[in-house]
């Protein structure tokens, strides 16, 4: 009985001081009792915030045109003064590219193959050929200055050298080289071209005829002096071989025929078409036509006519 008096009276005064504290105004949370920090300060609420204070003004504002800033000009847009770079001449040797040419063939039937070997270089000419038209497939050209020839079975071998010649890249002949029997003893004979020819169609070369009683190939003169003024080659006509040289003049044509007699070389016929001044087209009249042939050690005239188109 006592303990539930003590509880009873206990309760009694946590109750009378609870009422005594809540009509005093001082309330009680937990937050209170349980923080041991104060609490944050909390945020004042729209109602209690004062307005911003509104700026008014008799002026009315006007805003000034921004002023554009125009970039610089760049360097690198402005156009570069032109420089003219002068031209620097080229030396020879910039021009010069070798030429070391091999062909193989034999020179007869009977006989094993032999080698020739072209030596000299590609480059600017410094020879005059016989016209003004000289350069006009290119100004560099082939210059042949020695030829070998061998052949390992026959223990031979021959040297031609100090040669020079100038020719252009666009003969049929390989830098000017050739083989052709020139005087009909079945051994094939080396041609090797100078120089451009003219407006007469003259070809100008050397001649080396292989000479079977020396073994060896021997220059040719009579050739290489027919061929300053003329185009020369081998024909032949009713069993007859002949050397024929072939000219073009300013008013005509003229065609030669040679017959080897011995080693020499000698002229038997002439053949030469002369246009004439007066000549019209009424009648096909084209001009002209001479025939000279070697009687007595003289050329002598044997026949002439006039030539007509279509004529035979």
């Amino acid at each position: 009985m006592r303990k539930i008096f003590l509880t009873a009276t206990l309760f009694i005064i946590v109750s009378s001081l609870l009422i005594s504290c809540k009509n005093s105004g001082l309330e009680t949370s937990s937050a209170d009792i349980t923080a041991p920090f104060p609490s944050a300060p909390t945020a004042l609420s729209s109602s209690t915030a004062e307005p911003a204070p509104v700026i008014t003004t008799d002026t009315e504002i006007v805003q000034e045109p921004i002023e554009s800033i125009e970039p610089e000009p760049s360097h690198a847009a402005s156009p570069s003064p032109s420089i003219t770079v002068p031209e620097v001449e080229a030396t020879p040797t910039d021009l010069i590219t070798p030429i070391d040419y091999t062909y193989t063939a034999k020179i007869s039937d009977d006989m094993p193959e032999f080698v020739f070997n072209l030596r000299g270089y590609h480059g600017q000419s410094n020879t005059p050929s016989d016209s003004s038209e000289s350069n006009i497939y290119g100004g560099a050209e082939n210059h042949i200055e020695s030829i070998t020839i061998s052949c390992e079975e026959l223990s031979f071998h021959q040297e031609i050298k100090g040669i020079a010649t100038s020719t252009p890249d666009y003969s049929l002949m390989p830098y000017g080289f050739s083989l052709n029997d020139w005087d009909f003893d079945g051994y094939l004979d080396i041609e090797l071209r100078k120089h451009q020819g003219g407006t007469s169609l003259n070809a100008p070369a050397f001649y080396w005829l292989w000479d079977q009683g020396n073994f060896a190939f021997v220059p040719n003169l009579a050739l290489e002096e027919t061929s300053s003024l003329t185009c020369l080659a081998t024909e032949r006509i009713k069993d007859i071989n002949y050397v024929t040289a072939y000219q073009r003049h300013s008013d005509g044509y003229y065609q030669g025929y040679y017959l080897w007699q011995g080693e020499i070389l000698t002229l038997v016929k002439e053949y030469e078409l002369r246009y004439e001044p007066g000549a019209t087209s009424n009648d096909n009249y084209v001009g002209h036509v001479t025939i000279k042939e070697l009687a007595d050690g003289e050329m002598i005239i044997t026949e002439e006519y006039d030539l007509h188109e279509n004529s035979e």
